[in-house]
């Protein structure tokens, strides 16, 4: 029985997003099949939100996860939670070790 580690309870799907051109200006996406983990989501307070609308890159989401295994997370990538898609636009490591990983990530679509 798989269960989560303390306070990272929720299950995350992290998928690469590729974007193919087709056509004369459109794009298709394209994903790998991606990797689950446990992670602990929290929503920035009113502060950080202010601060993030100023500089024009809205956090909506933290995704905190362990890193421990050698799938590389980047900014390419996008996590699907509880029914939408989040975009990730910087990561950052809470520790000296680099075992926890922050995902700080803009919600922008249904999962579909």
């Amino acid at each position: 029985m798989i269960r989560s580690a303390g306070k990272r309870n929720q299950k995350i799907l992290i998928r690469r997003r590729f974007d193919i051109p087709t056509g004369f200006s459109d794009i298709d996406p394209k994903y790998t099949n991606g990797f689950y983990k446990w992670a602990k989501v929290t929503q920035p307070n009113s502060a950080t939100y202010f601060d993030s609308i100023q500089t024009n890159n809205i956090i909506t989401h933290y995704f905190e996860v362990i890193a421990n295994d050698g799938m590389p997370i980047s900014v390419d990538c996008e996590i699907v939670w509880s029914g939408s898609v989040y975009r990730v636009k910087r990561c950052r490591w809470l520790d000296q070790l680099k075992k926890y990983l922050l995902l700080e990530c803009e919600e922008f679509a249904i999962n579909e």
